[in-house]
């Protein structure tokens, strides 16, 4: 028997990266929003878990998340999970070092090269010297914190920062250790590809086109069928992740992911943000 859990604290968490992490208002509004109902991916016979409820864990077989950091860990110790149910510490930080925006960097030329039909760059900077250089080079940038949930921590910047952009740019590279700088593209279309991640293998689960806020903040799902790319590309882009991606993960991470993206005139931006949990597209 599974045990499902619904945290959308997790980005949150991760950017605090502290087992005593307090959710905001927001996640919390979400996770009440959302508990005692079944999710749309269990099955008949798991149990859909919200803290503090009695768990027999003697009959669970498996923990499936919304996505694991170490607030959740804290969490289900405190529940009296044992710990062969569980990550280890050193997994939690690993999952959370791949959940960075580092980590879509890396990948992003990687896909670029592959897919013929796409565009899209991006600078991790670890001092603000590269951070100005960066703008120096692109003019209209978004810049993002390596954590950050539902557009919060993102942040646009045309020739130059203001002061106040100035000094919480110093407070992310102090914070986080970097900070992630990207032209800005206006675009038409943003969606995501849908995966899990099992042994070594992604496994292509679906599309989901979803609307945002001028920030980058989830709005709703839209039909899938809305989506103006070529099905060849969106395949050039599925077999380009599943060559690369996993040699980024490893044996690191097992569970869903998805990668966002983003579609202008036809191209598609192949890597926008990665997320290692589930997504609201799944609802």
């Amino acid at each position: 028997m599974k045990l499902l859990i619904f945290n959308p604290s997790h980005d949150e968490a991760l950017a605090s990266n502290s087992p005593y992490y307090y959710p905001s208002k927001a996640a919390q509004l979400q996770a009440e929003r959302f508990a005692g109902q079944r999710f749309p991916w269990a099955k008949e016979e798991d149990v859909c878990w919200t803290p503090g409820e009695a768990v027999d864990w003697d009959a669970i077989t498996e923990i499936q998340p919304w996505g694991w950091d170490p607030l959740l860990r804290h969490q289900l110790l405190r529940a009296g999970a044992p710990e062969r149910l569980l990550p280890s510490e050193e997994q939690i930080q690993r999952i959370r070092q791949l959940s960075s925006r580092q980590t879509v960097v890396t990948l992003l030329p990687l896909l670029r090269t592959d897919v013929a039909e796409s565009f899209g760059d991006a600078q991790f900077c670890s001092s603000f010297e590269d951070v100005e250089r960066a703008l120096q080079c692109w003019g209209d940038v978004i810049l993002k914190s390596p954590w950050s949930c539902s557009g919060r921590g993102v942040f646009r910047a045309n020739g130059s920062l203001t002061e106040a952009q100035q000094g919480r740019v110093h407070r992310i590279l102090r914070e986080q250790g970097g900070i992630e700088v990207e032209p800005f593209y206006a675009h038409e279309q943003d969606f995501a590809m849908e995966f899990s991640y099992c042994d070594g293998k992604l496994h292509y689960e679906g599309i989901n086109v979803f609307q945002t806020t001028p920030s980058g903040q989830y709005l709703s799902n839209l039909s899938p069928e809305l989506l103006r790319v070529s099905p060849d590309v969106l395949a050039a882009v599925r077999r380009s992740l599943q060559q690369h991606l996993p040699s980024i993960l490893g044996a690191d991470y097992r569970g869903p992911l998805g990668v966002d993206m983003m579609q202008q005139a036809g191209k598609v931006h192949p890597c926008v943000e990665i997320n290692l949990r589930r997504t609201m597209g799944q609802f």
